[in-house]
């Protein structure tokens, strides 16, 4: 059906019949080039997740400056992944992007996502010591806006940051208790929990 649909010329359904392509699912057999072949179909029709998919080809490919100017498109046409990969694009100076940790920050930002939350947290860290710049206030902000966001690293190190620089045991096992709910692994929830049942025993001594 999805094939047909691709046949027949609608691009959301070439894009799609692509993915299932280069992933070999939904009972099809995986087959890069062709894959390859219908997001090229896709992106010329106008299909804005095709130059999400196709720039992934071509980054896996080694065809860097190829991938970021497809990223590029599907960036500002509202794509968060690919707002993430022009990001990153602009904090390595790859892909015929030069170097420039602020215009990384603004895509970051742009991506509107707790991940993108994060990487602009990480990346003031190193402009700030780059520029010689002291801005620990700025750099705490940030991060509480990712761990509110629910990114997990954000979280932990907001947790700690309260307990150990602020001394507010209260915030800390409310960030705990918030890093045993989003915990990708059992043992990092397994850890979020002990630390509130030290801290809530600690606070009642």
């Amino acid at each position: 059906m999805m094939k047909k649909a691709a046949e027949s010329g609608f691009a959301r359904a070439m894009n799609e019949f692509g993915m299932w392509k280069r992933e070999g699912s939904h009972g099809v057999v995986r087959n890069i080039s062709e894959a390859t072949s219908w997001f090229k179909r896709a992106v010329d029709l106008g299909e804005e997740d095709a130059a999400l998919n196709l720039g992934q080809v071509l980054l896996s490919d080694g065809d860097i400056e190829g991938a970021v100017e497809l990223f590029r498109v599907a960036a500002q046409n509202g794509s968060s992944a690919a707002r993430m990969n022009m990001g990153v694009a602009y904090f390595k100076g790859a892909g015929g992007c030069e170097r420039n940790l602020s215009k990384a920050m603004s895509w970051f930002l742009k991506s509107n996502s707790a991940n993108g939350l994060w990487q602009v947290f990480q990346t003031l860290q190193i402009y700030n010591r780059e520029k010689n710049r002291t801005g620990k206030d700025q750099e705490r902000c940030w991060l509480k806006r990712a761990a509110m966001a629910g990114h997990e690293s954000a979280i932990q190190l907001e947790a700690a940051h309260s307990l150990n620089e602020d001394d507010d045991v209260d915030s800390s096992i409310r960030w705990y208790k918030k890093l045993a709910q989003v915990a990708t692994t059992s043992t990092t929830r397994a850890m979020a929990l002990s630390t509130v049942e030290f801290l809530v025993g600690d606070k009642e001594l």
